[in-house]
């Protein structure tokens, strides 16, 4: 039970991890963007 909660819980740091990723990179690129 412990271990499924722990993947299940995993799972959701690397969603959110990589969500994070993708606004730091797309975050600039779109204010540029914006900008002109």
């Amino acid at each position: 039970m412990g271990r499924l909660i722990a993947k299940k819980l995993n799972e959701l740091e690397w969603g959110l991890a990589g969500c994070l990723l993708f606004l730091g990179i797309s975050s600039p690129a779109f204010h540029q963007f914006y900008k002109k």
